[in-house]
This record gives C-alpha cells, structure tokens and sequence, in this order.
C-alpha cells in the first residue's frame, strides 16, 4: 500500500497492532476498515458499541503523518480515550469546556508545533476563534467524526452543533475523512456522506447480528397470559418487560406482584432517588424483573438478561433492537420477544395521526410566544407544558412537537423540567490537584468542569441534563457527584431546582417564509415518523429471518443469512391480517372507532363550556350522567384536549388540591376528599383534581 511516498504494508499494520496497542489480533472487519483510512480513502463505518471502533482510527492515526482531529460529542468519552492512548505512549489531548483557559493556551500552542497524534474535540469548539486560528498553523492527517449519525435529521440522535463540523475545512486544506457511528440506517448514512462531502467514499458495515439471540414475534389470545408463561420459562436470570407508557409499568408490575412474581415498575416520571435505587437493585440482583419504559437503559450494562419483552409496539426498530439488544451480553442463549395483539390502541398511531401539529397549530403557537413575550417586555415564559398548552390552546404533545422543532432551529431555547443548579466556588486554584488526585477520572473531569465554569464569578448556574449528556452519566449520578462537592466544602450550592419554560431567541419567528420553512419541517418528521413505524410493521409480517430483516434495515444484509432461531426461520412466516388494518397507514380507522369519538366529545364538551354554571347543567347538555361527564371531563383534561377555563370549578378548590398532591402525588380520590375544608361532590371532585395534576405534571 503506497501513502505520500510511504509503504504501510501488513507487516508495519500489524507491527503497530502489536507493540503500540498491545493487541494481538484485529476483530473481523477492522483491518478493511484501517486499510481504507491508510490509503487516503473517505471512509464511512457503522460498528455496534464494542466492535473494536476506536482502534480503526487510532492506530491510522499513529501511522500517519500529522495530527489526526477526533469530533466527538461525549466529555467522558474524550478523557478516557485520551488517558487509555497516553498510557500507550500515543501523544493525545482534548479540548472542551472542562479545562482552564490556561491549559487550552498551552494544546493549542502543541498542536501546531505538531506534538499531538490525536486531538479530541467537542463540535461547539470550531466556533472558536482561538481553536480555528490554531488549527490554520497546524498540519491535520485525517477528519474523524465519531457518533456520526448525530449530524442526519434521519438519526436518533440529531445534534445541531454537529452541522458546524464541515466548516473546519474552512481553515485547513481538504483531508480524508473517516466517519463513525453504532447505529445508522441506509438513509442515516447516505445522510452523513451527503453532507461532509465525502468523495468515493468506502462504505463498511459490521457486527449487528446477535448470534445468541432469538427473536420472537407473536400474536397471543391473551398477552398477560403469554408473559406469565415467558416469565415461567425463563426463571434463571434477569428480565426486563418494555411497555409503552408510565401507567402501564405500573399495572404490569401491579397485575405481576399479584401472581406472586416480584416486580419493580421503572419509568421517567418517578423521583431520580426511587428511579436510582431500582437500578442499583437491578444490577446488584436484589431483583431480577423490571417493568419499564424506554426510560430504562442508559448505564445498564447487565451480562445475564435472559428475556426482553416487549409488550407494545415499539415506535422504531433502532429503539427495538437497542432494547432488545441488552439480552445476552454475555454472549449466552437468550430470547426477544415481541407481543402484540390486534386490538392494542398503539402509541405510534395515536401520536403520529392524533396528536401531530399541523400548520394551524404551528402558527398558533409562534404568534401565542411572540404576543406573550411583547405584552411582558420579557423573553422568558415560565410554565410547564401542560400549563403552556393551556396558554396557546392546544395539546400538550402537539405543544412539545412544536417547541422542540423551534428549540432545534435556534428560534427558542426551551426548557422541559430542566434541572438547574446555582453554585459558586470555594476551593482555590492551588489546591485543584491536591484536591483531585483521590478523584476518579470523570469525578475529576466534572470538577475541573464545574470549576473553571464558576471560578470568576459570584454565581455560576448549570442545566445538569445538559451535563449530564455530555458526560455521557444518568442525571442521578451527577447530581451525587455535584452533591458531593457541596458536603466537602468545594463548592457551595446556592439553588437547586427543576424549571420548565422557553426563552425567545429570534424575533422573525412569525414571518411567512421562516414559518413555509418550519412548516416543511414538520411534515419531514411526520413522514420520518410513519416510515420508521412502517418498519415495524414489516417487521412482524415477514416471512424472512427477523435478525436478516434487521441487519438489512441497518444495511448489514445477507440473502443467505438465517439465525435459525426467530419465529420465521423456526414457523415460517407470521399471520398478521388484521394488523394491517390497524398499522400506521389505516390507523384513522382504529382512531376513528374510539379516539375521534372521544375527540367528538371533548369538542362537544368545550363548546357547552361556556354557557354552563355547574356540572349538573353541562351533564343535561351533553346527555350524561354527571359521573360519566366527570369521567370524560378527566380523560380530556389528562390527554390535553380540554384547555379551556371551566369556571363552576372554584380555584381555591384546585388550589387546595395542588398543596394536598405537592405534598403526596398518589393520594387516591377518596383520601385527597377528606383532607379538604368543605364538602366537596366525587364528579366536581375528579375534575378538580384532573386539573391540579395537569398543572402539576403528576
């Protein structure tokens, strides 16, 4: 292989493998993979997490000339990759937010002396001008972008900051570029090479067959039956039970407990101290059955989980097979099981069709923030969703489509239970490596963070989910950590709070082509969102091996490949007539049998509203009784289609409400009735209290 007048051949490659790396062999691809980068080839590559993807650029690194300039989006992740290459005696550093001004002065001044084989950096640093000017006077070997498919709208992950990374080539000459990602469609990766401007580009994807998996799909008379059956069959090792919605862990867990299967339901809505404790339970096999949401996963890195079941439909294959794929990560037999009934009212279909802004909605909204925002003379609106939804008239889903697009453009930075932490600095800068030499490596990392962020003023404040991602750790395990540095007299810890609200960032928001642009926007993830659940779809009725099926979608695919242990290569294919119907392309017909007869009714309810002086009044209105309108009435509010003031429900009623639910969220009706100062009827009652929840978001 002849580089720039230089010879890489098999002996040199496996050379460096062996005494720079320590390794005695590469893993199956990798070699393909390095070879392409060493002969100057853009590069793209789709590995699993623990396929061997950082030796496919390191080692290209060391053997070329030049310093070799890693995007990656993970504080953590540079820390340790740089710290495991300097104990390999690879010269390497990182920059990010972490470090002091000082110690940036003193990389940057390295890299252009060409010290370094390999810098890491975090995409927000290219719009630095100190980085950039440094970068001109430097001579960089090759672009590497990890976790790739943060740049594609199509990806799971899309990060805006990732769209600045092509600007580098604004400031140094046009070199190889080699791309990296765990996950990534077809339409991810032509996606990624469409926008770096990867030439002739050299496509590899590896390693997503799961031998040890078998993967299960059926349609069961009873799915709570057929999950007793499952859990029987699979008594040795652990479990994990995936089910669409909060209340659902809940019941699961509940209807379990009551068969004598312990159980713990896990979902996004509990306190972070109950949501750790369960996972410390987990991993330290206090209890081996989870019932949980999506919420469930992130640093849950169990070897013995026998059986995933998936009790709804999944919106995505990349979220089945990621959920799926933390059974068996001790390479033992182990099974996936996916349960649907022809029945289910599925969360996709309801969200996609019911519950999915449209350009209606769209300038609602744009034109509700900018009349707050001029009436207040404030850039800030405070509110939950649920009481933002309430303030524009519209659903709370369709609400978070909303400000999520416009968080994403930059036309807003919005908060959603974002925690917030005030703290300022105690500890001096002489004493920083006294103080973080006992630190364990990312300990030390948030430190230094959170200290060269405060250390020049009075007050710093931080959003810790922000944080938290960037150090790739659970929002539990930072907000310890922060804590921690309070009770040793490092820092001091002046507020400590969730907030929730948005802050307007640009004033164009409501002009006719920004809005044509946000409008189009919204109709691409509309799309995005009925093709990837179109998938899903496909995915129970064909007859081929279901893991072939799913290599194929990642672009992995063998004709000839069977695993010989899915449904399809042990029954052949699935009878599923009758789900069609009920899939994503006809899912107005299952809407149309309850969730638009509901909407009916919520609309019927909204219309009455405001002539009505009681519940008796609106119940004669709408033909019902007062017990069944209470019902519907809660329904509505808890769904967000009933925003309207419903003036014969007193607002110290809901008030006292909402003190009584601060203090305990899961009071019952009945207990939250007696603890009130006045007489109080159940239908009245329940929509009082549906209302203080919604204002709540318990």
């Amino acid at each position: 292989m002849q580089v720039a007048g230089i010879m890489y051949s098999e002996e040199k490659i496996l050379n460096v493998l062996h005494n720079v790396f320590q390794l005695e062999q590469f893993r199956p691809g990798q070699i393909e993979i390095i070879n392409s980068i060493l002969s100057r080839k853009d590069t793209f590559a789709v590995l699993p997490t623990g396929g061997g993807k950082s030796l496919c650029f390191q080692l290209p690194a060391v053997m070329s000339e030049g310093t070799a300039l890693v995007v990656s989006p993970l504080i953590s992740l540079m820390k340790d990759q740089v710290d495991a290459l300097k104990q390999k005696g690879i010269s390497a550093t990182y920059l990010n937010s972490s470090i002091s001004d000082e110690a940036q002065k003193v990389r940057l001044a390295k890299l252009t002396n060409g010290d370094y084989k390999l810098l890491y950096i975090a995409p927000e640093r290219i719009s630095s001008s100190r980085f950039t000017n440094a970068l001109q006077k430097s001579n960089v070997s090759i672009l590497i972008v990890d976790e790739a498919h943060c740049i594609s709208e199509w990806g799971h992950n899309f990060r805006p900051n990732y769209l600045k990374i092509k600007e580098i080539f604004n400031y140094i000459p046009k070199v190889p570029i080699a791309a990296f990602t765990a996950t990534a469609t077809p339409e991810v990766q032509k996606d990624i090479v469409k926008y770096l401007q990867m030439n002739e580009t050299q496509v590899y994807v590896r390693g997503f067959a799961r031998e040890n998996l078998a993967f299960q799909t059926e349609i069961p008379k009873n799915k709570n039956s057929r999950l007793l059956e499952l859990l029987n069959l699979h008594k040795k090792g652990s479990k994990i039970i995936y089910v669409g919605s909060r209340k659902a862990t809940v019941k699961v867990a509940e209807f379990l407990n009551e068969k004598n299967i312990p159980a713990l339901a896990y979902n996004g809505g509990m306190e972070i101290n109950e949501r750790k404790e369960i996972q410390e339970k987990f991993l330290k096999n206090e209890t081996n059955l989870i019932v949980a949401t999506n919420a469930f996963g992130m640093g849950i890195d169990k070897p013995d989980v026998r059986l995933v079941v998936h009790l709804d439909l999944p919106s995505t294959l990349e979220a089945y097979y990621q959920e799926g794929g933390r059974a068996g990560r001790d390479g033992k037999s182990s099974d996936c099981f996916l349960l649907y009934a022809k029945n289910d009212e599925s969360l996709p279909s309801l969200f996609i069709f019911g519950a999915f802004p449209d350009a209606r909605d769209l300038r609602k909204v744009t034109k509700g923030i900018l009349d707050i925002v001029e009436t207040s003379k404030n850039f800030f609106i405070q509110g939950k969703v649920t009481e933002l939804a309430h303030k524009f008239n519209i659903t709370s889903n369709k609400l978070t489509v909303i400000l999520k697009l416009l968080n994403r453009k930059d036309y807003i930075k919005f908060y959603d239970d974002s925690h917030f932490l005030q703290y300022s600095i105690i500890a001096e800068n002489d004493d920083m490596q006294k103080i973080t030499k006992n630190f364990h490596q990312n300990r030390s990392a948030i430190f230094q963070y959170l200290y060269h962020l405060g250390k020049d003023k009075k007050y710093a404040q931080i959003d810790l989910k922000e944080i938290a991602s960037e150090f790739a750790i659970t929002l539990e395990s930072l907000h310890s950590e922060i804590s921690s540095f309070d009770s040793l007299g490092l820092i001091n810890i002046q507020k400590d709070r969730t907030y929730s609200g948005l802050k307007l960032l640009r004033s164009d928001l409501a002009e006719e082509e920004v809005l044509d642009k946000l409008i189009q926007d919204l109709e691409f993830h509309k799309q995005l969102l009925i093709t990837k659940a179109d998938k899903v779809l496909d995915y129970l009725r064909t007859d081929r091996c279901k893991q072939e099926f799913i290599l194929d979608y990642f672009g992995e695919s063998s004709p000839e490949y069977k695993c010989g242990k899915c449904t399809s290569c042990v029954f052949g294919p699935m009878d599923i007539s009758g789900i069609e119907d009920a899939h994503i392309h006809n899912y107005e017909k299952k809407i149309s049998r309850k969730a638009i007869k509901d909407r009916e009714l919520y609309d019927k309810i909204s219309l009455h509203l405001p002539t009505s002086n009681s519940i008796d009044d609106l119940a004669k209105k709408m033909k019902l009784t007062n017990p069944e309108l209470a019902n519907l009435m809660q329904s509505a509010i808890e769904d967000g289609w009933l925003v309207t003031e419903i003036k014969f429900i007193p607002n110290d009623l809901i008030k006292e409400i909402t003190n009584l639910l601060n203090k305990n969220s899961n009071l019952r009706l009945s207990q939250i009735r007696e603890r009130l100062n006045s007489e109080v009827e159940f239908p009245e009652l329940r929509v009082a209290v549906a209302i203080a929840r919604m204002k709540l978001g318990v």
